[in-house]
């Protein structure tokens, strides 16, 4: 079981805001690619030290997860110290 953590937290809203991004952009923008793929790319080019401090992997699977993953309001209100009450990936 992983638990979140402060670097895992960020990484998730760093990816879950550029997928929102890219989704309106390409309701904007005819040339936008793919936002699946804008994402995939954007997650395999964090720092292999940030993915391992956040407990995850460069693998389909974790990145499936950071953009899937809830992102509760108790999470962003919570203390990055306490963050680990809360569960990342209970198969992980």
């Amino acid at each position: 079981m992983r638990y979140l953590n402060k670097t895992s937290l960020n990484i998730i809203c760093a990816v879950q805001c550029l997928r929102a991004f890219a989704i309106c952009d390409g309701c904007v923008n005819r040339n936008a690619g793919d936002y699946f793929a804008t994402c995939r790319d954007y997650y395999g080019r964090i720092p292999d030290n940030v993915i391992a401090k956040a407990g995850l992997r460069k693998n389909d699977m974790d990145f499936r997860l950071v953009l899937e993953f809830t992102v509760t309001d108790e999470m962003k209100r919570t203390r990055f110290k306490r963050l680990g009450k809360f569960v990342l990936d209970p198969c992980g």
